[in-house]
């Protein structure tokens, strides 16, 4: 699977080796010259032990809506740029962050969140799950 081959290493290193579980997939279009809901800084509050990954499907500069955080040693806000494929890990319930102001362009990220987890083989279900017209698991080519 994509993201166990790409990422599932250094999921597993956040975790000191236990294994983990994705919940909570959501994918975000930020429009151009448009103000995103998450300009304030915030935490998430999700369960504890939860790490937040976003993966950049846009090229995202200052002008299109980067991923913002609060640097607490300089106390002022820090934007992460990058190319689509930026994957950006963190801690959403302690690590202050928001969404800058979109002025030039699309933004589209995928965000999702990581638990640990005792299971030590991991199964993937490809097949839609009851009452779904449609399912995609955004880490295969499978639908």
């Amino acid at each position: 699977d994509f993201f166990e081959k790409k990422l599932g290493a250094y999921a597993r290193k956040i975790f000191n080796g236990a294994n983990y579980r994705i919940e909570q997939v959501w994918l975000f279009k930020s429009f151009k010259n448009s103000t995103n809901v998450n300009t304030k800084l915030h935490t998430d509050g999700d369960m504890y032990g939860a790490v937040k990954v976003m993966i950049y499907l846009t090229d995202v500069d200052e002008e299109s809506g980067p991923f913002t955080v609060w640097d607490r040693d300089i106390k002022k806000r820090k934007e992460i740029t990058g190319k689509a494929g930026t994957v950006i890990f963190f801690n959403q319930n302690s690590l202050l962050h928001s969404a800058a102001e979109n002025k030039s362009k699309d933004r589209i990220v995928l965000t999702f969140s990581l638990y640990p987890t005792l299971r030590k083989k991991i199964y993937y279900k490809n097949e839609a799950i009851l009452n779904a017209s449609y399912n995609l698991n955004p880490f295969t080519s499978k639908s």
